[in-house]
């Protein structure tokens, strides 16, 4: 078995040296960073990968200005306050995925993120402070109190809002 420090002195070969290789890394956001985005950023970004999982990401990305014009820009407090009727409307709106489980997700997850704040003073906060030594831990959490959170969604969704952790 190869070491980290031959895997790592190999993957800088073949990028360009230690420069290029830490171009192709994500940007890993400080505590104090994801304390500050705010709870419609991680709602977006929940969505955001559950809308990506089996569908052409290319085809999200397109769409995505529409996502957060169809979803009040994923302000949690506002998506809380749509009645069953505006919610099962989506399942016809072209501006984002007209599926319904996708849809509840959102539905759910505005609730696990309402929550979540509630209980910590804000979701970014409750990322923030998870150890970053129990990534499996928040995987966990995610899967179990978020909506379409488990698997590569929950590693994704990590990932890309800034929070260290490996996919």
């Amino acid at each position: 078995m190869k070491t980290w420090a031959e895997i790592r002195k190999r993957a800088e070969k073949r990028k360009g040296g230690a420069a290029g290789l830490q171009k192709l890394l994500p940007e890993v956001l400080s505590p104090r960073q994801l304390k500050k985005l705010g709870d419609d950023r991680y709602l977006s970004m929940m969505t955001r990968v559950i809308n990506q999982s089996g569908f052409s990401w290319k085809v999200i990305d397109r769409k995505w200005p529409e996502f957060e014009e169809a979803y009040l820009g994923f302000d949690p407090f506002k998506l809380s306050l749509l009645s069953p009727e505006q919610w099962e409307a989506f399942t016809s709106d072209r501006r984002v995925v007209r599926n319904w489980q996708r849809i509840k997700a959102v539905q759910d997850n505005v609730f696990f993120v309402r929550e979540t704040a509630r209980e910590h003073g804000s979701f970014g906060k409750f990322i923030a402070d998870w150890p970053s030594n129990d990534q499996v831990g928040l995987l966990a959490h995610l899967k179990k109190h978020g909506s379409r959170l488990g698997g590569n969604s929950g590693m994704y969704f990590l990932r890309f809002i800034g929070k260290d952790g490996f996919v």
